[in-house]
């Protein structure tokens, strides 16, 4: 069988079986191959094609442009196309085994664990090409380019990690440079070059190497290094070792690096160097609060997936529906060639998610589940079947000096159609009514005109203010970079938004939020004055905005965490009334109920919040608000079935394993509790019951609290 390879990392090139170059001229022939080779032995529709490369030209026209690319394409490969190419009426298909790409021979690599062949093998970004193409073909390369890189990015970190603890520090130092080169803004590469010119016996390029990176920052992105280069620099000077340096990066891979517990099918293999081990005991109060506020934490717990109820199912296309418009908006790639410009495209994909989710006519899916496809390669089809929806919305943003360009196109993954591809442009200023539109153009596409109508009515009425709304999201990204600097830093911020723009509710609730972590994890001087401005913060949004889900969950879990369960249920109870589509508000009610004893109550609320958010991130900590419902309920049997979903769904969450040792222990099983109570230790090596009896907020009761406890003890927990 001959064989054609065929190459899209750095310029596009087409080889037959003999390695010979094979010319192909046509702009959007080399769209066309690009397409199918990275949908290998998947029969892509004639549909599909024409909508995606040839959207702008009446359907007729569209479709007699792909019939005359497929004949050239066969007429360039000779022989070859019969092997390679497989097409019918309806669909093409190429076949993998008689086509290679270098992407597929990059991402085996990388599977098996060959990271050098793999780093060699990253010739440059896919197809670095000046060619224009569609804007729908153009969404869709950004996203692929963009996943690609980053998966570069992740693998030289390893490899350059691995070589390090090898004491390869010649290699360390080329892998360090090429990974500045490949992204000059990632920290994480500027720490592995200084630790490997220190390695070396080049202290003094190392500190040389770090001041051109802070000088650089602050000159492009008027920002300091973050803390940990900040910290490394300072050991440099001190003369620290290279154990010491080595052990300081791997602690500080321990929580908040960009790779945390984010694994997908390309980067499977990686060496446990990428991965990241949890943090020691910081406060259990404070790992749930992550799970309530989720706004762009996607990666903080590993994902699991979970079956979601539906209303109906189209068996032909396999995809379930539910009974309304159903609609997953997937995260923008950020297309300005700036990574620090990430929180932007994020930011702009959040609001056009709330956007929609306003409308009790439409089910929106939560934020916490299209995000867990951020960097992965992504099938539509595959999405909308995981998520159960019939929609799906994918884009990319541009922003430069002034502009932005946000393109966007939306699929009907049932009818394996591009719907409409757009690009909106405008300024910064313009921002909102660029989000708007889109939004606009997706209700009256997919919707009945009333809808349509009625989001007319609902339209924002507060004039927005681009620099205020740029601070919030700055603020969301340093907020989840959880250490204490960070949140000093949102607050900072989240006060500049607060004068620029006073009377907007979400901008009082994330503040809120920052002070409730201040009195968690012991960031402030005073935990009673940091919940006291919680609250204080808490109230002034839902004075402003009463209808504000974020400032309600914030003055709820405020109470929560001060242990007025009732008030705080009160409040969660008035979120979901607010917006019973939010999957957060839904999980923080189900939490509340198991607390108050009304266990059904609780799994009622938790499977409205699976199916909002089916592959949502914090599905972990959902499982174990589950296990404390059923223990408080006296059901511990289920309290043990709850606990093994939980540390199923993230071993590395110590929430699992403590709920699996007191429920094992309450019930008698003293082996299996002991087990899991050495698991929570390997977690939590110094953690106590006087800890968990002051800390827990999950019990109404002292009595239960004090069961809970007493099956940790039986489970071999120390006082």
């Amino acid at each position: 069988m001959a064989q054609i390879r065929v190459e899209l990392l750095g310029e596009f090139c087409l080889r037959d079986e003999l390695g010979h170059e094979v010319p192909v001229r046509s702009p959007k022939l080399r769209a066309l191959i690009t397409y199918l080779a990275l949908h290998p032995d998947q029969q892509v529709k004639r549909e599909t094609l024409a909508s995606l490369l040839w959207g702008e030209s009446p359907e007729n026209q569209a479709r007699q442009s792909l019939r005359q690319a497929i004949l050239s394409l066969r007429k360039s490969l000779g022989e070859a196309a019969a092997d390679a190419l497989e097409v019918d009426d309806n669909t093409v298909t190429f076949r993998s085994a008689a086509g290679r790409t270098d992407v597929a021979e990059f991402q085996t690599n990388i599977a098996e664990g060959k990271l050098d062949e793999a780093v060699a093998a990253y010739r440059g970004d896919l197809m670095e090409e000046p060619a224009v193409y569609s804007d729908a073909f153009e969404a869709w390369i950004a996203q692929e380019r963009a996943r690609l890189a980053d998966l570069a990015c992740v693998t030289m970190e390893a490899l350059g990690n691995r070589l390090l603890k090898e004491g390869d520090s010649a290699r360390a130092i080329q892998v360090g440079i090429q990974l500045q080169a490949q992204d000059p803004w990632r920290e994480t590469g500027a720490r592995l070059l200084m630790t490997a010119y220190v390695m070396a016996g080049r202290g003094a390029e190392a500190l040389k190497h770090y001041q051109a990176v802070a000088a650089a920052l602050r000159l492009e992105l008027d920002t300091d290094p973050d803390a940990r280069t900040i910290r490394l620099a300072e050991m440099i000077r001190e003369g620290a070792s290279i154990a010491l340096l080595l052990d300081s990066e791997e602690t500080d891979k321990n929580f908040g690096e960009e790779t945390h517990n984010k694994e997908s099918p390309g980067t499977a293999g990686l060496t446990s160097a990428t991965r990241v081990r949890p943090r020691q005991w910081i406060g259990v109060a404070a790992v749930i609060l992550v799970a309530i506020f989720s706004w762009a934490m996607w990666d903080t717990y590993s994902r699991a997936p979970v079956s979601t109820s539906t209303d109906s199912t189209d068996a032909t296309a396999g995809i379930h529906l539910r009974d309304k418009p159903s609609i997953a908006v997937l995260p923008f790639a950020n297309m300005s060639g700036d990574p620090d410009q990430e929180y932007f495209a994020d930011g702009i994909t959040e609001d056009i998610i709330t956007g929609l989710s306003k409308f009790g006519l439409f089910y929106v899916i939560s934020r916490n589940s299209t995000f867990s496809y951020k960097g992965a390669p992504v099938n539509v089809r595959d999405v909308a079947r995981e998520l159960g929806v019939q929609y799906v919305l994918e884009g990319s943003v541009r922003k430069t000096v002034g502009q932005v360009r946000i393109s966007a196109q939306l699929i009907d993954a049932v009818a394996d159609t591009h719907i409409w591809a757009e690009k909106y442009d405008g300024e910064l200023k313009d921002i909102f009514r660029l989000q708007e539109d889109i939004t606009q153009s997706i209700v009256t596409t997919i919707a009945p005109q009333f809808l349509s109508a009625e989001m007319e009515r609902t339209q924002r009425k507060d004039v927005r203010n681009f620099d205020a709304w740029d601070a919030f999201i700055r603020a969301y990204w340093h907020f989840f970079r959880f250490t204490r600097d960070d949140n000093a830093t949102a607050q900072n911020l989240l006060q500049k938004a607060i004068e620029l723009t006073p009377n907007l509710a979400q901008y009082h609730g994330l503040l809120a939020v920052t002070h409730l972590m201040d009195a968690l994890y012991g960031w402030s001087d005073s935990r009673d004055v940091s919940l006291s401005l919680a609250l204080e913060r808490a109230e002034r949004g839902i004075a402003l905005d009463d209808n504000n889900s974020l400032a309600i969950r914030a003055i709820g879990a405020t109470h929560f965490f001060s242990k007025n369960h009732d008030v705080a249920l009160s409040y969660y109870r008035k979120a979901v009334q607010v917006n019973p589509n939010e999957a957060e508000n839904r999980a923080l009610l189900g939490g509340a109920l198991g607390v108050a004893g009304d266990y059904e109550g609780a799994r009622e609320q938790f499977e409205a919040a699976f199916s909002l958010s089916p592959r949502d991130v914090h599905v972990a900590t959902w499982y174990n608000y589950l296990a404390i419902a059923a223990f408080v309920a006296g059901r511990d049997e289920e309290a043990v079935e709850w606990s093994k979903k939980t540390v199923q769904a993230n071993p590395q969450f110590p929430g699992g394993h403590r709920s699996l040792a007191a429920s094992y222990g309450s019930i008698g099983k003293l082996k299996e509790a002991t087990d899991a109570r050495l698991k929570l230790q390997e977690l939590l090596p110094h953690l106590t019951i006087s800890q968990l009896r002051e800390n827990l907020p999950y019990f109404k009761e002292s009595k239960t609290m004090e069961r809970y406890l007493d099956g940790l003890r039986k489970a071999g927990l120390p006082e």
